[in-house]
């Protein structure tokens, strides 16, 4: 089940777990699709299975996986 970004209220990543707020935004992975703040979410690549042809953002960990 989809949880709505309005109840995400923190950063996915365990090791950060910064609060959201209006200045810290969340952002999508779109590797993985979790919820991160700027910080754990700052990597843009390109990801062919998915058919994004321009760098879109992903997060720290998936960032690690791709090999980037």
């Amino acid at each position: 089940s989809h949880v709505p970004d309005t109840e995400i209220l923190r950063c996915s990543n365990v090791e950060c777990d910064k609060q959201f707020t209006m200045l810290e935004r969340r952002h999508h992975c779109r590797n993985c699709g979790g919820c991160f703040c700027h910080n754990c979410s700052k990597y843009f690549v390109v990801i062919p299975k998915y058919r994004y042809n321009d760098p879109v953002r992903i997060c720290y960990n998936c960032n690690q996986k791709l090999g980037h």
